[in-house]
């Protein structure tokens, strides 16, 4: 009895393995291919004149929909062309999550993000990790639920870590998103697991990420007064903004056909685009597909926190406009790196705005962007312990009370009072 026991224990663990290595390759498989595309239309849009460059910007955006529209005409194809992260919480049914379903879902992902639509690979990845973890359960011959959404723990823990950089931000991140309501210890040992194959697997064949900055800075009340300042000023007035234009733009759309979707979101895309180009000087790569190098700019001594006010707020809506003409046009996208944009980028405008007012600046003028960026997180996302565990894995333990006190104010403030139930029910039907 112990001997068959042990057998089974062995054979999950070992296919529980599998499965997160799978999902850290398709994952950095995803990730990669994202970033490559990006590069490639990039580059080629700042050779040409911005009325080419936009017309090329729209046919790459307008094939690329038309193409994920087609491949959702095959009844296999229908729940991957679109975005979200509903599904999660469901009963896993075997005949439409799968193996199949989790590198559908990775294509689809790539289709989008990669020819430029904004957004992020977060919440798509969270599904092709939890039809991974889905298939090897079954695969492995177990089926009671428990042991089921255990393996889809393993690997979204997997995936987050494989994208953050972050074990302890992947881990928890997993339960966060899966198992929010109630988090126990088998849950947790779960997603230690997923993120211990995926932290090791990427240690052992990939490059060290360099760390955006690092903080050595001795913090005083002031920091942790403007910490709490950003979470009750700053994360509210974004997420009901960026809410606000995601149901705007979805009700505008609502009644029209998929092409048209797929045509207006690109036409919106591109007019956002050259309006920021024409009037900024800020390339397309600053606010198209995941916009990540924006988050490493506003770090940089020279970056863009330190240009004007109006080029920052243009910055931040012009992106919000993006993201949410790629959820209306069906795009497979997803929120996390969004948030930690609009939150990086808040952050460098409240800094311009404590300047012009000669309130007392903090210790350390990044600290403006790190607080931002978790407050976002925690506000649009609702994962406060995963934005706080993924600043302090980034950037140092000397971050971790201004973040701890933002998370937790802004998390408070989210699910305490009524005016922000619409903006939670439109980001949880959209992440």
């Amino acid at each position: 009895m112990k001997i068959a026991v042990r057998a089974k224990l062995l054979r999950f663990s070992l296919i529980m393995t599998l499965a997160a290595a799978l999902t850290w390759a398709v994952t950095l498989s995803v990730r990669e291919c994202v970033i490559a595309l990006n590069l490639v239309l990039f580059s080629g849009l700042t050779t040409l004149d911005t009325p080419r460059s936009m017309g090329v910007l729209f046919a790459v955006l307008v094939g690329s929909g038309f193409l994920r529209k087609w491949l959702g005409i095959g009844p296999v194809w229908v729940h991957e062309v679109g975005h979200g992260l509903p599904g999660v919480w469901k009963p896993i049914e075997p005949a439409a999550y799968g193996f199949g379903f989790g590198f559908r879902k990775a294509i689809s992902t790539i289709l989008t993000v990669g020819p430029g639509w904004a957004g992020g690979i977060a919440a798509p990845m969270v599904l092709t990790a939890n039809a991974f973890g889905s298939a090897a359960a079954r695969l492995a011959g177990i089926k009671p639920p428990a042991i089921e959404r255990a393996s889809r723990l393993v690997a979204i823990a997997a995936m987050g870590t494989t994208l953050f950089h972050a074990p302890i931000a992947g881990a928890l991140f997993a339960m966060e998103t899966v198992r929010r309501e109630k988090i126990e210890l088998k849950d947790a040992l779960c997603c230690a697991m997923g993120a211990l194959v995926a932290f090791s697997l990427s240690h052992l064949f990939l490059a060290e990420p360099d760390v955006a900055v690092s903080f050595s800075v001795s913090l005083g009340v002031n920091d942790y007064f403007i910490a709490a300042g950003i979470a009750v000023f700053v994360a509210g007035p974004i997420a009901l903004i960026f809410t606000s234009i995601l149901v705007l733009v979805r009700e505008l759309s609502a009644h029209l056909t998929p092409g048209a979707r797929i045509l207006i979101g690109a036409f919106g895309s591109v007019a956002t685009t050259a309006a920021l180009w024409g009037t900024f000087d800020l390339h397309p790569e600053y606010v198209l597909g995941m916009a990540h190098l924006t988050l490493i700019d506003v770090f940089q001594p020279d970056g863009l926190a330190t240009g004007p006010v109006s080029l920052l707020l243009a910055l931040l809506l012009g992106r919000m406009a993006l993201v949410a003409f790629s959820v209306s046009s069906g795009g497979s996208v997803g929120l996390f790196t969004p948030a930690a944009f609009f939150g990086a980028v808040s952050g460098a405008l409240v800094g311009r705005i404590l300047e012009a007012t000669a309130w007392t600046p903090p210790s350390d003028p990044r600290l403006l962007f790190v607080t931002g960026m978790a407050a976002a997180l925690a506000a649009l996302l609702r994962t406060p312990l995963t934005a706080i565990a993924l600043m302090v894995e980034i950037f140092g333990f000397d971050v971790f009370g201004p973040v701890a006190l933002t998370c937790l104010v802004t998390f408070f403030i989210s699910t305490t009072f009524p005016f922000y139930r619409v903006y939670r029910r439109e980001v949880t039907s959209v992440n």
